[in-house]
């Protein structure tokens, strides 16, 4: 990216300063960045970069693949769920609810003015 993104009071860690860099450079590039690229833009060391990777991938506000651009944002739904488990809510893995389906229609079988 052109110009590094620095340290502000908005940010309160350098982790959030990675995350912020690595959700500017997926909506610019469509892709992952590598480690080399995070710790330029973020004017970080490699070894800092790598130290908030993994408290990132442990709060499972990233997921990690193997390879050099293995970095992938989890999606809406995921980064949602995140945050209410941070906030105390018991929220299921194995249930995910959508919309209520539309009342269905009674199907008489039997009629009874038909002989």
């Amino acid at each position: 990216m052109e110009e590094a993104l620095r340290l502000q009071p908005a940010m309160a860690s350098r982790k959030l300063l990675v995350l912020a860099f690595i959700r500017a450079y997926v909506a610019r590039w469509g892709g992952s960045p590598s480690i080399s690229e995070i710790a330029e833009g973020t004017g970080s060391s490699r070894s800092g970069v790598k130290a908030s990777l993994r408290v990132l991938e442990a709060e499972r506000l990233i997921f990690r693949r193997p390879g050099a651009r293995g970095i992938v944002l989890p999606d809406r739904l995921a980064e949602a769920l995140c945050e209410l488990r941070k906030a105390g809510y018991i929220v299921d893995d194995d249930i995910v609810r959508g919309p209520a389906p539309p009342p269905m229609e009674p199907v008489l079988d039997f009629d009874p003015g038909q002989d």
